[in-house]
Order: C-alpha cells, then structure tokens, then sequence
C-alpha cells in the first residue's frame, strides 16, 4: 500500500512567511534583540528556533527554548493574518482524489504540531491530516520517519516499499533517501534561484513545477 508523507510550507501552501514573522516578534520579544536572517528551508522548528538565537549571540537553555516556543504559538494567529498566503496549486484536488482512493497519507514537517495545526487550519486544511510527524517528534528531520511509520500503521497503513515524501526542499530530498524512500518534489517553495539549484542537485525521484496534476502525479507514485 503506497503512502505519501507530506511537507506543509512551500509544498502544500504558501503563509507569506507567517513563520518567520512569529520567529522574529519572539527574539525581539524574549531578547530585546533584532534577529538577523537564517534559512528555515527545511529544517525542524527546534532548530531554526536554537539558530536564530544563537545568531544573536544568546546560548539558550531548555528552559529558554520552551518559553521561546510559547512565544511563537502566542504569535502566530497574529502572523497568519498580518501575512498573505495561499494553498498551492493542485493541493485541494489531490487531497482529495488521495481520500477518494484510500489511499494512505499523512505529514512528515518540520513544524511543531501546535503551530503546524494553526497553519493547516489557517488555511482549510487541518481536516485532511488526521496524523502526522511533527519537529516535537524528533532531533533531525530524519528521526521523524520511523516515527511516521509507526503513526501510519496505527492508522490502517500495510507496509511497504512504495514509500514517498513530497517536499520542497534538498532536505526533504535527503530525508527519504536516507530512510530508503522515495522523494517528490516540488518547486514552489523555492523562492530564490539558490535554492531552486540545491533542489535539483539533490535528484529527487520526481521534481514538478506544482502539485496541479492530481492524475499525473497519482500515476507516478501507483
């Protein structure tokens, strides 16, 4: 039985960079610091939230990382309305022709789930992901697969070979591979020519422009 891990920023919709903008209210907020810039391009909350502090010249505790996270729950209601996004081309469709299907899905983010939720409902989402892998679930992005897995099989999955992560980015690239599953991806995170460049030489399995062509893409991953 196939099953399909999806991202959610820059795979399943666009916030306007609502996460960066709760990021940065919470340094300024908890330090009193202006935070300079960091690529959050795949990486797990937890470690873009440890980066961006420590690229103020802070050396943040557990504790300190705690407080930051409640920080960035409080925010981002406030950023998802301040920023304008979108749910990507072809998401909704799919979605869909994947339940009409039965066929397995779930996340696989690196998002903590509170504010991953905020997003998807944000958005109309939320009811689609029933399950998911989320940066509370592990250290790496790596470590959230088995994790995945496991969620999936409680959730009716038979396993198999025919494992795909659909994402956006080189890490998501190196996250199935490294767990010996396959990667589509897609471009329409890729905001920059950089990180377009990285996207390809990671040799996803698939690279689309979009998700738009649900027959297509359900072909490819059959």
């Amino acid at each position: 039985m196939t099953l399909l891990l999806f991202d959610i920023d820059g795979t399943l919709m666009l916030t306007g960079f609502a996460g960066v903008d709760a990021f940065e209210h919470s340094v300024k907020k908890m330090y009193k610091k202006s935070p300079g810039s960091i690529d959050f391009a795949g990486g797990l909350d937890s470690e873009n939230a440890r980066a961006w502090i420590s690229g103020i010249g802070e050396n943040p505790s557990s504790k300190d990382l705690r407080i930051f996270k409640s920080y960035v729950e409080e925010r981002m209601p406030t950023s998802l309305k301040k920023c304008q996004g979108s749910v990507l081309p072809g998401v909704f469709p799919l979605l869909e022709k994947l339940n009409e299907l039965n066929i397995c899905y779930g996340l696989l983010t690196g998002n903590w789930e509170k504010t991953g939720r905020m997003k998807l409902d944000f958005y109309g989402l939320n009811h689609f992901f029933r399950w998911g892998a989320w940066a509370d679930d592990g250290s790496t992005r790596e470590e959230l697969v088995p994790v995945a897995l496991q969620k999936a099989k409680e959730n009716g999955w038979k396993e198999t070979q025919n494992i795909w992560v659909i994402g956006d980015t080189y890490r998501d690239v190196e996250t199935a591979h490294a767990n010996n599953a396959k990667c589509l991806a897609v471009m329409t995170g890729c905001h920059n020519d950089k990180i377009k460049q990285r996207l390809v030489q990671s040799k996803p399995d698939i690279l689309l422009e979009n998700l738009s062509d649900t027959d297509g893409i359900i072909d490819l991953i059959s």
